[in-house]
């Protein structure tokens, strides 16, 4: 036990608690102060039922109205997004031809990577869709 009386162990001990607060606060911010894990998440829109796949579709990802990811579907109906945080998302489909559908997603917090189909067929029924 430090000696209070003394000047000199008064400010070693204190240097020594100064010493581990500051190096607790460092770890601190490491963990907290960093950017939260984030997935890139890559997807296809199609439609299985005619074995088709939608090109120029525009993919919106979004948490609520503000937080909003945007992607547009290459030719082979591919689109990916980077750096989406983990957690629920509801995905708003647009096709080229006017036809939207939506869905839901989860980004699991443990994946580095997440693909998802969007198949139009699975989501929208018949009764839906008067061109299908």
């Amino acid at each position: 036990m430090a000696n209070w009386s003394d000047g000199k162990a008064v400010r070693k001990n204190l240097s020594h608690h100064i010493r581990l607060l500051i190096q607790a606060m460092c770890v601190i911010c490491m963990v907290y102060g960093s950017p939260s894990h984030a997935t890139e998440l890559v997807g296809r829109v199609v439609d299985n039922s005619d074995a088709r796949v939608f090109s120029a579709a525009t993919v919106h990802v979004r948490k609520n109205t503000e937080n909003r990811l945007v992607a547009l579907s290459n030719a082979d109906g591919f689109f990916s997004l980077n750096n989406v945080p983990a957690g629920a998302y509801i995905i708003d489909i647009s096709l080229a031809d006017g036809r939207s559908f939506m869905t839901r997603l989860f980004i699991n917090p443990k994946s580095t990577t997440q693909f998802i189909e969007l198949d139009y067929s699975r989501i929208v029924t018949p009764y839906d869709d008067e061109d299908y």
